[in-house]
């Protein structure tokens, strides 16, 4: 398939990842575990409309530490930690269709994808290093070519 119906079919598909907290949706689980700790970070919540008993609610479940058990956090709400760890799941949602590579973040997918490409994008102007990635031709050029770099 062209890159451009790939694109368009991650609009069609069906939103597997749902926000409890709110109508957020998504079919990309990186997307969704971002938004759903964006719940936490924005704020300690509870179900009460006032602050000072918000405040006593929160007060009151502090002694009750919910600590995830591959890893070091810990919050007072149990929910926050079922959001927490989404982050630990080890799906892979993207796969090469050349070699064995997968991975669970598209951009990850992308740019791996320049290793099967035989068209090498940059070229060191000083010998005949190539690469398909920019940032390994500044690396090339910091490490070999310092006193060119800086001219």
């Amino acid at each position: 398939k062209s890159l451009a119906m790939k694109h368009l079919l991650t609009h069609k598909a069906s939103k597997d990842f749902k926000c409890d907290s709110c109508e957020y949706a998504t079919n990309i689980k990186y997307r969704f575990i971002q938004h759903m700790l964006s719940h936490v970070i924005k704020r300690e919540d509870c179900e009460t409309s006032l602050k000072s008993d918000c405040k006593q609610e929160f007060a009151s479940n502090a002694a009750v530490v919910f600590k995830c058990d591959i890893c070091d956090y810990t919050t007072h709400l149990k929910r926050y930690l079922a959001q927490h760890r989404l982050i630990h799941k080890n799906s892979v949602d993207f796969k090469c269709d050349l070699c064995d590579y997968a991975t669970n973040a598209k951009h990850k997918l992308r740019k791996h994808a320049k290793v099967h490409n035989d068209c090498k994008e940059f070229k060191c102007e000083n010998c005949d290093y190539v690469t398909n990635y920019k940032t390994c031709l500044k690396q090339h050029m910091g490490s070999h070519h310092t006193d060119t770099a800086n001219s």
